[in-house]
Parts: structure tokens; sequence; C-alpha cells
């Protein structure tokens, strides 16, 4: 009995660990080993994958509660969890939190604490691009809490892990036992001399004008991001073709690991109304929705109040003809009705909530040059959103420096242009904490960022920031800051090469629940916030009118885009982004010649080297002195000359005019080397004496180290005093500093004890010679 116990317990423990013995597997991604590994590290997490191309490598776990929240809309992070969403589709809280360590790279984080601190941007825009490719893909109705972890654990420096990561996150989902719809694959392109490249290294990426990334399954777009130079619609369309090809690659690999080591999904409970919820809530309420929706001439507020006041209703009513179902299951069932009242209003009537066509742009508005004092502003106005956006320029010691990876593997450059989105509570009649920048907003000035840098020229004097502020916000918040930047720039007189706007489009479509193709669908221009929400998809398209230098796209309801579909949206926006360029150029078509009054200004002055001490004082005194009391920067930028950067001209000036009162003081007379010289004490220091040579002519310093031949600790050591009279030779001017350099030792001989203490060693030690001690004849003080 116990034998056969024993033995059917032996094999019950290899039955499990076969199933979780280590798997590896690997695919070519142009032309580059990709390797997946599970059942080796965080084996006890629901789903974990160490991905890894060349010596990069990333550990992405994912793990699922057992228990489904009571919440139909939570946030990205579980930590700062917001109201329930107007009419909000069903959606589950997702933690994705992606860190880089500085160990990665075998080094030590420099601050302070010497470790890692706050997310930085690009882990953030990391974490955002990995949620954008996984959440829609989780089932309709599943609330639990997930969270996905992505942890660098190794860079090389050549391969960049943010790809890496997307596709980690795919493959621990894929093989755990979490409900997903997966697999996704995701791959960077490159375009390097007209020649398209598969994930190509950081190093060519420097010279790429395209740096693409794409993510789909093996028959639909799922996730796009990109930052070029101008390239015509065809350009991107082709590119985004080959990242698919190679996606679906990816993607195959993956269902096989799914196969070879993958967990059987578990049930979940999901938070589905039924359809006879469903029919209740169409028949009893459909009809005062599609009222409220569609009144054209209402503002958000006041539509969003309006639909807020009717769920409530008719989540009362239903929760009395069905008291046994959760308010979140007919909250869920009203949300579907919003959707339908979409689908009904744009694929049936053929029109949109505010009564556009589908191609129509919303109302617009542009001012610049609106406050004085700024370098530069522009207000830009499309519908019910308002974007006000500042100017600043600033040295270029002001440079943003990269991320702590590039910055200790090498390689890091300090970035002289920057944009900050800021997305206050108020810009949606809501209160809020306004506390440090969220994910949304640190994304969202990303993408305006990549939007402009093209059209900034390279070789500029300052450092540049944009503030793009959301003052009023009813969709495509992200799009008017790209516009308002571009006005801003030329307002204060940067000569970008042209105008830069963006439109973002949307979707609403019919999608067959088997095969996931579109039955019916139609492309909107210039989106709403109610239309983003409701809708398939948020696509977002920025450039000038030669090419795109920008664009994103998100799905939403639907589970991807086919080819076809991505090409016609890029056709649409080109449109929509030449309408909106047209508007802007009513108001400013190019840069100022004349720069505000207000402007910084730089220059570069030369100091000689036998005057760079008196320019800079002991220990730097006379330069902190003039920046302090004038506000000017002055940094050196080779052996003899400075640069000046000064916040306005008239600080310029005072400025400029106290350097030549410095530099025309009475200047130093011809000394010869080696000659001897009296002067006066007239000050005594810890470290030497400063005395007066000449009349009107600045103090020089002679060093204790040049006092005596024996070691000075202080000057009093030697009785000297103010106002007595030194004797010393001139040896010239330091080549660094070019400070004069005095020695009285140089007139003194050597101690006459000296000779006596090394015959006194010597016979001490027997006849041998020891070097005297510095200890042995130091002046001390008493």
């Amino acid at each position: 009995m116990h034998i056969a116990l024993r033995k059917l317990g032996n094999a019950c423990f290899r039955r499990i660990c076969n199933r979780s013995k280590v798997t590896s597997v690997t695919v070519e991604v142009g032309g580059k080993p990709l390797s997946f590994t599970v059942n080796k590290l965080a084996r006890i997490a629901d789903g974990a994958v160490d991905i890894q191309m060349g010596d990069t490598s990333v550990l992405v776990t994912a793990v699922s509660s057992p228990i489904a929240s009571e919440s139909l809309f939570l946030p990205l992070r579980a930590s700062h969890i917001r109201t329930q969403r107007l009419l909000s589709s069903d959606a589950t809280l997702q933690q994705v939190d992606y860190r880089e360590k500085a160990a990665a790279a075998g080094r030590i984080p420099p601050n302070y604490f010497r470790r890692e601190l706050r997310a930085t941007d690009r882990e953030i825009i990391t974490s955002r691009s990995i949620d954008r490719v996984v959440r829609a893909f989780f089932p309709r109705g599943f609330t639990n809490e997930t969270q996905i972890v992505g942890s660098l654990l190794s860079a090389d420096g050549v391969h960049d892990p943010d790809v890496l990561s997307i596709n980690g996150a795919s493959a621990a989902l894929t093989v755990s036992g979490i409900p997903w719809n997966g697999p996704i694959g995701a791959v960077r392109v490159g375009l390097i001399d007209g020649e398209y490249v598969l994930n190509p290294t950081k190093k060519e990426l420097l010279t790429s004008d395209l740096n693409l990334v794409v993510a789909s399954t093996d028959k639909k777009i799922v996730m796009v991001e990109a930052a070029s130079s101008e390239l015509p619609e065809d350009v991107y369309f082709r590119a985004v073709e080959l990242g698919f090809e190679e996606c679906k690659k990816i993607v195959r690999l993956l269902l096989d690991l799914q196969r070879k080591a993958g967990k059987v999904k578990r049930n979940y409970d999901l938070l589905l109304p039924t359809a006879e919820i469903c029919t209740a809530a169409r028949e009893s309420h459909q009809s005062e929705l599609m009222e409220i929706l569609t009144e054209f001439h209402s503002n958000k507020v006041e539509r969003g109040r309006a639909a807020a006041a009717a769920k409530e209703r008719a989540v009362r009513e239903l929760k009395e003809r069905y008291p046994a179902v959760s308010p979140a299951t007919l909250e869920a069932a009203y949300n579907r009705l919003g959707i339908h009242c979409l689908n009904d209003i744009v694929l049936e009537r053929g029109t949109r909530f505010d009564g556009r066509s589908f191609t129509d742009l919303r109302p617009m508005e542009c001012e610049v040059g609106l406050k004085k004092p700024l370098h530069g502003s522009a207000l830009f106005q499309r519908g019910q959103t308002q974007v006000f956006t500042t100017l600043t320029f600033d040295s270029q010691q002001s440079a943003k420096k990269t991320d702590l990876i590039s910055a200790i593997i090498g390689g890091s450059q300090d970035k002289e242009f920057m944009v900050h989105y800021e997305f206050p509570p108020f810009c949606n009649n809501e209160i809020g904490f306004i506390l440090q920048h969220n994910r949304r907003e640190i994304g969202h000035g990303a993408l305006t960022e990549n939007a402009l840098r093209p059209v900034v020229p390279e070789e500029f004097p300052f450092t540049i920031r944009l503030t793009s502020q959301v003052l009023e916000s009813n969709g495509s918040s992200s799009m008017a800051s790209i516009c308002a930047g571009s006005l801003a720039l030329m307002d204060a007189a940067v000569p970008i090469s042209s105008s830069v706007a963006g439109v973002a489009c949307g979707l609403v479509a019919k999608e067959n629940d088997e095969s996931g193709d579109f039955e019916n669908y139609r492309i909107l221009t210039d989106i709403s916030g109610l239309e983003d929400a409701l809708g398939g998809m948020d696509f977002k398209v920025a450039g000038t009118r030669d090419g795109i230098t920008a664009c994103q796209l998100d799905v939403k309801s639907v589970r991807g885009l086919p080819l076809h579909v991505f090409k016609e949206t890029l056709e649409v926006a080109t449109k929509g982004r030449h309408k909106v360029l047209d508007v802007m150029d009513e108001t400013m078509s190019e840069a100022r010649t004349e720069p505000n009054s207000n402007r910084p200004v730089y220059e570069t002055i030369t100091v000689p080297a036998v005057k760079r001490y008196k320019f800079l004082g002991p220990g730097g005194y006379r330069i902190r002195k003039l920046t302090e009391e004038t506000g000017v920067g002055i940094e050196p930028v080779g052996e003899e000359e400075f640069s000046v950067y000064a916040p306005t001209p008239s600080m310029m000036q005072d400025a400029k005019q106290r350097i030549e009162t410095l530099l025309s003081e009475a200047e130093d007379p011809e000394m010869e080397f080696g000659a001897v010289y009296t002067g006066t004490i007239v000050d005594i220091r810890d470290f030497g004496v400063m005395i007066e040579l000449f009349k009107g002519v600045s103090p020089a310093l002679v060093h204790n180290s040049q006092l005596d031949h024996r070691k000075v600790y202080h000057p009093s050591v030697l009785n000297l005093k103010l106002g007595q009279e030194m004797t010393v030779k001139y040896l010239g001017r330091d080549p660094s500093s070019g400070r004069i350099r005095l020695s009285r030792k140089a007139l003194l001989p050597p101690p006459a004890d000296r000779d006596d203490q090394t015959s006194a060693h010597h016979r001490r030690n027997g006849g041998k010679t020891k070097r005297t001690r510095p200890s042995d004849w130091i002046y001390t003080v008493r």
C-alpha cells in the first residue's frame, strides 16, 4: 500500500516538474535572434518570461487577482482611482510598471541615495506602450485586478529594451492562466539611407529618418508609435506593412510556446449583462439617451450632466426590475447602450453627435503673442478644446539630461528641445489634485515633442521649452498642443522649416465576434471626447504639408485594424491635417524675423590668458559676483573664450560693461622671468600671503609652499605681518589660470640644521643613510 502511494506521488511530482520545466524558443527578427524563456525565473507568478536580444534582457511578469472588482472603469494605476467616467466602456484594473535598474548596465545610481528613485519619463512611456498593446485584448467584462511588471535585467547599450518589454508582456499573458485574447508581436522599423531596417540598434537610430514601433496580431494592426522626419504617407504605410509581416513571426512563435509551456486558462467571472437586460435598457432608455447625445447646440458640460442624470435614473429603474443583479452589471448594460447609440448615429444615420459629416473639422481659431513678457505664446481653439502654449528660451546648460541607462552606458545626449504637457482638472470642469504629472501627461508631451522636433533647427543657441496647458478639453488635446506649439515657435522667431499640425481620427465599426472582420465601418476625422470614449480607435497623425512627423494608434472597442483600414485612415488624416494648416497659415505661416524684445541673448567674449586670473578672481570670486549681480550666465568654451548668456538684452549690456571695466583696469606691468621683486604684504590668509608688487595692480598670492623650504601650515609661524615688505622671485604664470607665480623660498638658502639632522640620523642608523622625514623639520604653531 505504501509502495503504491509512493509510486503515485512520484508520478504526480514528475508530471508537475515536466509541466514546469524550462522552455526556450527563438525566432529571427530582422536577422537578429529573439529568444523567450519560461519556467526559469519568477515561477510563482501567473506568467513570467525572460526575453532577450543580444545581451539585453527583460523579465516580464503577469499576475491577476482571482476576485473580480465591482467597478466598471478603473485607471491605469490603482493608487490614483478616478471617478466613473460617463458612458465609459468596460475596462480592467491594470497596473503596468516597467523599471530600469542601473545594475543592468553594471553601475550604481549616481544620486545621493545610490538607488533608483521615481520612475523616469522613459520608463513611464514604455509602461504606457505595454498597456496600450494588451488592454483591448482582455475579455469584455473581465474586471479582475491585473498587474504587469517589466524589469530590465541586463543592458548591452545596443538593443533597446522597450520593444522587448512589449513582446515579453504578450508572452507572459499568453503562457499564463489569465484570460487574454492574444498573442501580439512588436517590432521596431527604421529608415536609414532609404532602406528599411528591422529592430535597428541605438547607434543606427541616430541616423534613421524613422523610428516606428508596430504591434499586431497575425491579422490586424494593434498599436503604432512613430516619430520621423517629414516622410510621405506611402513610406509610412510600407514601414508598417513590413513590421506587420515580422510581427506575424513572433505571434506564431508565441502560439508554439503556449502549446509547449502554457498554463490552462482559468475560469473567471465576467461582469456581463444578459441579452435580456441589454434589450430592456435599449427599449426603455435609448430614445432619451439619443436625444441627449444628438443635441448639437449643447456643450460638453451640459450634455455630460444630462447623460449622468439619465444614467442614474436608468440604473435605478433597471434595479427595480432586476433586484438580484448587481448595480455594476446594470451600469455595464447602460454603457453598452451608449456604444449602440454611436453605431446607430454614425452607421445608420450617416452623421455624428454634433451634426458634422465624417470628414468635417470643428471650428478653429488661432492667436499668437498673447502675453508681452513671454518669449513666445499661442492659443489654439478647436471646438471645445483649447490649449495655451508658452515658449521659454534658456541657456544651453538648462538642457535636459537623458535617461539613467543611456547616461551610464555612454552615448547620452542632452535634450535642448523639450515639450511639457499639462492637463489640469478644471479643463474638464472637475475638481482634483494638482500634484506631479501623471502618465497621460508625460505620454502626450512626448508625442507633441516628437511631432515638432523635426522642424526645429539643430543648431540653435538656446534650450527651448514648450509648455502646453490644456484649458478646455473635449477630445484631441494633444493634437491641439502640436498646433499651438508650432505657432508659439514661429511667434518666438525660431526659424522652423514649416508649420506642423495634428488631427485625430476615430472609427465606428461593427465587428464580427467570430472572425473579427469589419461588417461595416466609418472613419471619423477630428474626433470629440464622446467619439474617443465610445469609438473603436484613436489614431493621431501629425506633420507638415510635405509629410508625417509623428503618429500614434490605439485600438479600443475593436481588436485591431486591417491593413487597408490603416492605409485609408492615413489618407483621411492627411486631408484633415492640410485643412488645419490652412487655418493656421491665416494667423501665421512663417516665423517672425524680429524676435521679442525680451528674448535672451548669447555672446562670446575673449579673455587673454594673462587676464584670465583677473577675470575669474581668487577661487572664481569675481565671476560669481558678476553673475549674482547681473543675472547672466558665464561658461568657458575654450582656453580664452567664454559664452555669456543673458535673459534680456539690457542685462547683457550691463554685464558687458562690467566685464569691459574689469578687463580695462591697469594692465599688469611686464615682468621678467627669474627676476626678483619686492612687495608689501596686504593680506594674510590660511593658505598664504597676498603681496602688492605694483601700485594699482591686484595683489598676488605667495602660497604657503613657496614661503619657506620647510613645510608651513600658516604664514603666522614666520612672523609675517601686514605692511611688511617681502622679496620674491617671479616664476612666470600658471598656464591654466594665468595667475602670477611667486616664490620666497627660491631666494632662501636651505635650512642649516638639515645637514646636521641628516648626520645624526646617519650615526644612529649604524652608518646607514635614512631620508629625513618632513615632520622632522616642520614649523608648528605653539
